[in-house]
């Protein structure tokens, strides 16, 4: 969307390629891959360009930073695990988002020097998000709500959780793709806006890895509901961090 582009140039200020073909030895010194499920097979168009297969025979450093599986269960076919373990052999180091992405690594990858980390988003403090969303004035307070995969299970713990708690529900959930809602809510808002509703929640509900994180860092009180598609290890895993489980 115009909102997500603007945000990503004024503070990310990407450079984009169409193709690896385009980098050469000379255009950099390191290579760092990470985070979210960039190591899940289905996820990604070519998975050996994960594991930067382009920077082969190139005197690069290459690193993980917080890569993730996205799940515990194995994906890679017996062909792929020894691609991949090879490409993975000369990195200079490796890290992962999920503690069980470090047995992963060790037991499918042959790689035991996997360390785990925290997610690139918690790497910057609270203070951080919290001035890019402060020119936002639209955020209410209240029960926030970000759900990635409406259900009416999902429905419910909301109508559940507002009335015990007795707060008016604020949803920034966006689905862009679904025809049968008004347009309106099928814009993504701008990312000041979005931090500015997690910023002052009283309460959040979601099945949102990223949302966990923000109520995390905005010490939030919140519910998460489980995700199995969307990959279960990665929320075990944050939440077992902090003892949430």
């Amino acid at each position: 969307s115009f909102e997500i582009s603007r945000f990503t140039s004024e503070y990310i200020k990407p450079r984009v390629l169409k193709s690896y073909s385009e980098l050469s030895q000379s255009d950099f010194d390191a290579y760092v891959v990470g985070s979210d499920q960039v190591w899940r097979p289905e996820y990604i168009n070519d998975i050996h360009d994960a594991f930067l297969k382009f920077t082969q025979g190139w005197n690069v450093r290459r690193l993980s930073y917080a890569a993730s599986f996205g799940t515990d269960a194995l994906e890679y076919d017996y062909t792929l695990l020894e691609e991949c373990s090879q490409l993975l052999s000369v990195f200079d180091a490796v890290s992962v988002r999920e503690a069980s992405g470090v047995r992963m690594c060790d037991e499918w990858l042959d790689c035991d020097r996997a360390v785990h980390v925290l997610d690139p988003v918690m790497m910057l403090p609270a203070e951080h998000y919290r001035s890019i969303s402060a020119s936002d004035k639209s955020a209410k307070g209240g029960l926030v709500t970000y759900i990635l995969d409406r259900s009416a299970a999902k429905a419910n713990i909301i109508t559940s959780v507002a009335g015990k708690l007795d707060m008016e529900v604020h949803d920034v959930s966006v689905y862009p793709k679904d025809r049968s809602i008004p347009l309106k809510d099928r814009t993504v808002p701008c990312m000041e806006s979005w931090l500015s509703a997690f910023a002052h929640a009283e309460f959040v509900v979601t099945d949102s890895f990223h949302g966990c994180v923000l109520c995390l860092l905005f010490h939030k009180p919140f519910f998460v509901v489980g995700n199995k598609a969307r990959g279960m290890a990665r929320i075990d895993s944050l939440l077992g961090m902090f003892g949430l489980e």
